[in-house]
């Protein structure tokens, strides 16, 4: 997205002071606000309809569904980035917080200084993943990834090293699938389950067997634990 219009904001605040105030940071930089709103329905209707790139939700709604519930629905069903506020500094409320995997998080009172930085590295992040992108589009007929040395044929789902083929198992590919899409990106933990176990229970030691058995396989890279976070692929 190297058109900042190109990015579109929500924002679901029950705080009409608090959404003008961020109306006016994000127009500002030259960023589009698609709506206001007071409540997670309407933002989920919302977002059915328009484009909608970004939400910047405050946890106390006005509805029965909190801001944490509204975010996890527009990340599952419309992959929609969101941006979380809250008042609250509860433990629980932020493991909630946590296990969202927001873009940004912060405590209110809101302060221009932290959506600026907040916005700043979605620009950086929707940049990256355009170029991504431009590299792999899943709809050509032939799909290939190239990255010192490896060759991922994403239609043969194969992976070669130097002309060399690597034999992988289902869940190896698709971990090497993922860190090949995403190469300046930590993979998280979520996002591994989600694309290689799915709807079934992935316990920490099917992780990790995974993980060392795919380090073995790959050479001149190193699969790396960020530590809460993820997995990061990286060059020796």
């Amino acid at each position: 997205m190297s058109d900042n219009k190109a990015i579109d904001f929500l924002i679901v605040n029950k705080n009409k002071d608090e959404s003008q105030d961020m109306v006016s940071v994000i127009e500002k930089l030259g960023l589009n606000v698609v709506a206001c709103l007071s409540n997670g329905q309407s933002a989920i209707d919302t977002v059915k309809e328009k484009k909608v790139d970004v939400a910047l939700i405050d946890v106390d709604l006005k509805d029965s569904m909190d801001g944490i519930e509204c975010a996890q629905i527009l990340k599952n069903n419309f992959n929609t980035k969101s941006i979380i506020l809250s008042d609250y500094e509860d433990e629980e409320i932020l493991t909630s917080i946590i296990d969202l995997e927001p873009e940004s998080f912060y405590i209110k009172p809101f302060r221009e200084i932290d959506l600026k930085i907040a916005i700043s590295l979605l620009k950086s992040k929707f940049k990256r993943e355009m170029k991504v992108d431009k590299k792999i589009d899943l709809k050509k007929e032939i799909t290939k990834i190239k990255i010192d040395g490896y060759f991922l044929n994403l239609m043969e789902k194969k992976l070669y090293f130097d002309g060399d083929e690597i034999s992988l198992s289902n869940k190896e590919y698709k971990l090497v699938e993922l860190f090949f899409k995403y190469p300046d990106e930590i993979i998280s933990y979520s996002k591994i389950k989600a694309y290689i176990w799915k709807d079934k229970k992935m316990n920490k030691n099917s992780l990790i067997n995974l993980i060392s058995s795919l380090r073995k396989k790959l050479k001149n890279v190193v699969i790396k634990n960020i530590n809460t976070q993820g997995y990061f692929l990286g060059l020796r």
